[in-house]
């Protein structure tokens, strides 16, 4: 036993010993001797503070290797294909590019042929209704650039009724502003419409200045 304690305090360990569970090791004011003998005692406070030190979990080093990050949606090479257009139309349709590409890499990934189980469409996943709303024949809604004009106008005119909430112009993207409007303007109890406008925030603030882009 004496030997054991000899090699871990040579070694820096903690140790719990004597009758109390006193903690000791190299850096103890105390000898061996006076905290493994079996006449020790101790008035109530030191005891408590003893049990307590002696019953704290050793500290578990933080790993120093970092994790490898997921590299963005917007560094593909379907992103970096559609970058001009995107942010030529963004632009021309008064509406940041950021907000274009974050949506964008929610709904299609970049991939003008992405089609949806319900008939959307294209980069902006353009339903015919919508596309025919502003302006875009539902046969011309394939079409890269007339799919990005007219998923962009009803985006930013989402933004508009909805008097500048970000939060609420999304939500009526993905479910449609009548969805929005019947629970009282505020976000929809659908966790389909609610982790997509978590996406599209998440996107956002990647592609702005700072973010991975």
């Amino acid at each position: 036993m004496a030997a054991l304690l000899a090699t871990g305090r040579a070694a820096g360990w903690r140790l719990a010993v004597g009758p109390l569970g006193w903690p000791w090791g190299a850096d103890s004011p105390l000898p061996l001797r006076a905290v493994t003998s079996p006449r020790v005692t101790l008035n109530a406070a030191a005891q408590r503070w003893a049990v307590a030190a002696a019953s704290r979990p050793a500290a578990i080093p933080h790993p120093t290797t970092p994790a490898v990050p997921v590299a963005p949606v917007f560094l593909t090479a379907q992103a970096r294909r559609w970058t001009p257009l995107i942010n030529q139309v963004a632009q021309r349709e008064g509406l940041d590019p950021a907000l274009a590409h974050a949506v964008i890499a929610a709904e299609s990934a970049y991939h003008p042929g992405a089609r949806s189980p319900k008939g959307a469409v294209g980069l902006m996943q353009l339903m015919p209704a919508t596309a025919e709303r502003f302006g875009v024949p539902r046969t011309q809604r394939h079409d890269p650039e007339a799919n990005l004009r007219a998923g962009l106008r009803y985006l930013k005119w989402l933004i508009a009724h909805f008097d500048g909430d970000l939060h609420l112009a999304l939500a009526g993207y993905n479910a449609g502003e009548g969805v929005v409007q019947k629970y009282g303007n505020r976000m929809p109890p659908y966790p389909e419409t609610q982790n997509y406008v978590r996406t599209v925030q998440g996107y956002l603030a990647q592609h702005r200045p700072g973010g991975a882009s």
